[in-house]
């Protein structure tokens, strides 16, 4: 129970001044890795912290910093790294790799642990037994999306007269059963930037979209074969499955040359058709697609409006004024927020009836949502040392539940119904990770000075699906754990 902060004076970080953190139960562990209680899976050294970490199938990969290079708000970003894999027990540790992070795998390739560098954003891909060295894939080529054909990245050309320019370059497969790449092929030239990169470069599974002097141009991939598919355009976005298109015409107008207006139009690919929706800002009420049902656009000046347009008849549909349509719900509603608040409150939107109703007057960070209701994280930015009450709101007007009292964003929902969060997160950005069971309110203490990670759902064990993977910072005590809370009464 934590006391008024009106009555208190101790200062804890993460929570309101005067705050009094009044020192938590532990939380019951089952047993995991032959004993109970918490283990410890890799020792580091009392100044090292874990970055990030997954699972590729049993090998754990943890990605260990050392000295602060940067210190973004979110996380401190490690001047060098080195990378760690062992078994689901600690067993088979080797060092895989060093000065690499944003670890994945693509599925693709299954089972290939793939990396990037540090400082030349190279990609890589690393030996998870720790037999041979990191071998680099693709130079600058982290980040690229795959494509049967290669790898497709953003590339930026520096800027110029004030304006970014960006272009794309290829990545030509050699080798279909492996990641075996050719040099980088340059697309095209680069071009300006109007507000966003995608909305002047966009990367598709067989192609790259360019606007070229006006042109909306297609490079086909691999060929490279260039043709137009409409003139006059200053920005465009296209649906995941890139049969539709949104695309704003010039000249455009406006005070803002980040977000110009004029005529907007959607076009079918696949049968040709196009359609003008109405003047506005295309740059702006992102997304831009709900699926392959719906497209949405704010129409209008000062005063946008949203506009929704049904996939494929082109029927559109007024949204209620001042609404701004995020995600349709199962039962045909829509989830939704003010146009000019993008923390909410947030709403259900019944379009057939006009009527907006409000779910949410809280402000916060969407936690998760079902068909039936929505979870907030309030007076979070995201931040790991923001905390505040995980909330649930149901679409069907019962009063809200409280999940959690204190919790931050690197709070993770249990297949189990129980939460795991940091809280009291420090000024190095190590907290308490505790366990919330929402059905009680109870909050039981599962370990301390444990780093955040920038992944939370990372903390699950690739072998016992219910324990808990995480580093801590603590001189003697640093190093990877595990722990496996025992199963709710």
């Amino acid at each position: 129970m934590v006391r008024p902060c009106a009555l208190v004076t101790v200062v804890v970080f993460g929570g309101c001044v005067g705050e009094e953190k009044v020192p938590l139960e532990p939380a019951p562990l089952a047993e995991v890795c032959g004993s109970e209680g918490a283990v410890r899976l890799l020792a580091l050294g009392p100044d090292e912290w874990v970055v990030s970490q997954r699972a590729f199938g049993e090998r754990i990969v943890v990605v260990v910093g050392e000295e602060v290079r940067v210190d973004n708000g979110f996380r401190q970003l490690p001047e060098t790294t080195t990378v760690h894999a062992f078994g689901p027990c600690g067993e088979d540790a080797a060092v895989v790799g060093r000065n690499l992070d944003n670890l994945k795998e693509e599925p693709r390739w299954p089972g290939v642990a793939l990396g990037c560098t540090l400082e030349g954003r190279d990609l890589v891909r690393l030996d998870l037994s720790g037999a041979s060295d990191p071998v680099v894939l693709a130079d600058d080529g982290c980040g690229a999306s795959v494509t049967e054909y290669g790898l497709l990245t953003w590339a930026d050309a520096g800027v110029k007269d004030g304006a970014s320019y960006w272009t794309a370059d290829f990545f030509p497969l050699l080798d279909e059963q492996a990641p075996v790449f050719g040099e980088a092929i340059r697309v095209a030239k680069p071009v300006p930037v109007v507000n966003s990169i995608t909305g002047t470069v966009s990367l598709g599974s067989d192609e790259v979209l360019m606007v070229e002097d006006g042109e909306l141009a297609r490079y086909a991939i691999p060929e490279l074969t260039r043709s137009v598919l409409e003139r006059d355009v200053v920005t465009f976005a296209g649906s995941d499955d890139e049969r539709y298109l949104l695309y704003q015409l010039g000249p455009s107008s406006g005070d803002d040359p980040y977000n110009p207006i004029g005529p907007i139009y959607i076009r079918d690919r696949r049968t040709g058709t196009s359609m003008p929706i109405g003047s506005g800002a295309l740059t702006l009420g992102y997304p831009y697609f709900f699926g392959s049902d719906f497209a949405a656009v704010m129409l209008g000046t000062t005063n946008q409006r949203q506009l929704l347009v049904s996939l494929p008849e082109f029927e559109f549909i007024e949204v209620p004024e001042g609404q701004d349509l995020q995600l349709r719900l199962a039962d045909g509603r829509w989830l939704s927020m003010p146009q000019d608040d993008y923390n909410g409150p947030w709403y259900v939107v019944d379009l057939e009836a006009g009527e907006a109703t409000l779910v949410a007057d809280g402000r916060g960070r969407r936690m998760g949502i079902t068909e039936t209701s929505l979870d907030l994280l309030l007076n979070s930015g995201g931040k790991p040392r923001q905390i505040g009450p995980w909330m649930r709101y149901f679409f069907d007007g019962r009063a809200p539940q409280t999940l959690a009292e204190r919790a931050t964003a690197s709070a993770v929902l249990r297949e189990d119904g129980r939460i795991v969060t940091l809280v009291d997160v420090d000024e190095q950005y190590r907290g308490e990770m505790t366990l919330v069971d929402p059905s009680t309110g109870v909050a039981l203490r599962l370990d301390g000075r444990v780093s955040t990670t920038i992944d939370p759902k990372s903390w699950q064990h690739p072998v016992v699906k219910d324990a808990v993977v995480y580093g801590v910072v603590d001189g003697e005590r640093s190093g990877v754990w595990v722990a496996r809370p025992a199963a709710a009464d």
